[in-house]
């Protein structure tokens, strides 16, 4: 793939070598010049982003990728938020709760609102919330607007709780990892503006899993440069139960009017 600057749309369906696109592309982009430090390659698992590194170090070998990000999206919002969450209050370092501690959060929070603890899951708490960050919306918006088995009201209560919870034990949550970064960009420019200048071209393996949030945050790095390069396969999206949503990559052309199609017809499988 020799089209380096501007947006990029590759449907790829399975089989086709999705992967092996944004590695050669990679390949090609290093051969032409550009650093390494200012791309940034983003695949949906650790396990595949673990082979992408693999595959470019057996081409290029490991020398050439330094400085390169190799990552899902929440390692690279994690890296951010490593130098940056103090200027949303935070210390440094912060911890990122896993389930089970955020489970326990909502269990004190249901306590000190009188409530049964084992009504969590039953409520579906966890993944409301979880849908609810992963949307790009304020929770109050996302709650009106949505059919919810427990009440707005209540849903809202329980949000600002978990967040101010997290909050005073100095911790994120795994959705935080994108949706903090966002805010940092949106309420510190000059944060943004640094990024921008480290990080000038972007490539995005399984783009039909991406959520609005993890869209959102991607927007606000590529900037006016747009040197964007996703592929992805509008027919393939696994992720919709967690708020993936395919309409970003069926809509991407009206995002970027001027972006070049490819579509890879053939099956390697």
């Amino acid at each position: 793939m020799n089209y380096i600057q501007g947006p990029l749309l590759i449907f790829a369906g399975a089989g086709s070598g999705k992967t092996r696109v944004i590695t050669h592309r990679i390949q090609y982009m290093l051969g032409r010049g550009i650093a390494s430090s200012c791309i940034v390659a983003v695949s949906f698992t650790n396990k595949s982003a673990r082979e992408m590194k693999h595959r470019l170090q057996k081409m290029v070998g490991s020398k050439a990728l330094r400085g390169m990000v190799l990552s899902t999206f929440h390692a690279l919002g994690n890296r951010m938020l490593q130098k940056e969450i103090r200027v949303l209050g935070y210390r440094d370092p912060f911890s990122i709760l896993d389930s089970d501690d955020g489970l326990q959060l909502y269990a004190s929070i249901y306590r000190d609102l009188k409530l049964d603890p084992e009504k969590i899951k039953e409520d579906g708490i966890p993944f409301l919330v979880s849908l609810c960050k992963n949307s790009n919306m304020h929770h109050e918006d996302w709650a009106g607007s949505r059919g919810l088995p427990i009440s707005s009201d209540f849903f809202c209560d329980v949000y600002e709780r978990y967040h101010a919870s997290l909050k005073s034990l100095n911790a994120v949550d795994f959705d935080d990892l994108i949706l903090l970064p966002s805010r940092i960009f949106k309420e510190h420019p000059e944060i943004l503006e640094k990024y921008r200048r480290r990080f000038r071209y972007f490539m995005i393996d399984e783009f039909q899993d991406t959520n609005p949030t993890q869209y959102e945050l991607l927007l606000s790095l590529v900037g006016d440069e747009k040197n964007l390069c996703v592929v992805g396969d509008d027919d393939q999206s696994i992720y919709g139960w967690r708020g993936a949503d395919v309409g970003i990559i069926q809509n991407f052309q009206h995002d970027f009017p001027d972006a070049k199609i490819v579509r890879l017809e053939h099956n390697y499988r």
